[in-house]
């Protein structure tokens, strides 16, 4: 699996320097997401996520009460089929940046490196588009970096090239980031990791408490 393209960014888009404010008010789109990724999972990795960089720069994110209220907005979306690009991500710019994930990729929610070479992890996707929110481009091709466009089941967190970048934006984290709220789930939609074949069979389920 390493080595496909991980996002849809376009190198011609990306900037030196593109940043907005620390705090974000993010919103899950509810409807359209697959059996894979269900919406509380895919709201927990957000949540997730901005907890990543939030550990080395001064950033803050909230669920947002609705979409009106957000400015950053993720949707499932048909983007180019299974094994190709897997998420896009605005740079900063627009009031709402939109962040898309591909329905049709084989996703489970596994940080580390026994994530299964035909499973693509949605948390270390999300972690990589949200460095894009915050105003962070592409490092290059190849690079051993979150960053990096291509992904790789051998990194899902923040590199020292990541995090140079990041500070360089909003500057170095000088207390300690709050507590991420995890978002409250519902008995019908509970958060867990699930793990599918490649024919999209379930093939194990993990429920996870919230911490």
């Amino acid at each position: 699996m390493d080595g496909y393209l991980f996002c849809g960014l376009s190198e011609q888009l990306e900037t030196l320097e593109v940043r907005r404010s620390n705090l974000t008010r993010w919103w899950v789109a509810p409807d359209g997401w697959p059996d894979r990724a269900p919406r509380d999972v895919v709201r927990r990795c957000v949540v997730d996520a901005i907890a990543m960089w939030a550990e080395h720069a001064p950033l803050q994110g909230v669920e947002a009460s609705s979409e009106a209220e957000a400015d950053l907005v993720v949707r499932p979306a048909a983007i180019d089929g299974g094994m190709g690009v897997l998420a896009d991500c605005m740079l900063p710019g627009p009031r709402v940046q939109v962040l898309r994930c591909d329905n049709a990729e084989m996703w489970t929610v596994q940080l580390g490196p026994s994530v299964s070479s035909s499973l693509i992890d949605l948390d270390r996707v999300l972690r990589h588009e949200i460095g894009h929110f915050w105003g962070i481009g592409h490092d290059r091709k190849g690079a051993q970096s979150l960053m990096a466009p291509t992904y790789s089941r051998s990194i899902w967190s923040a590199q020292e090239w990541d995090v140079s970048q990041i500070q360089s934006l909003y500057g170095k984290r000088e207390t300690p980031p709050p507590s991420p709220a995890s978002p409250p789930t519902t008995d019908d939609d509970p958060y867990y990791t699930v793990l599918f074949n490649r024919a999209g069979s379930e093939i194990c389920r993990f429920k996870r408490m919230p911490s």
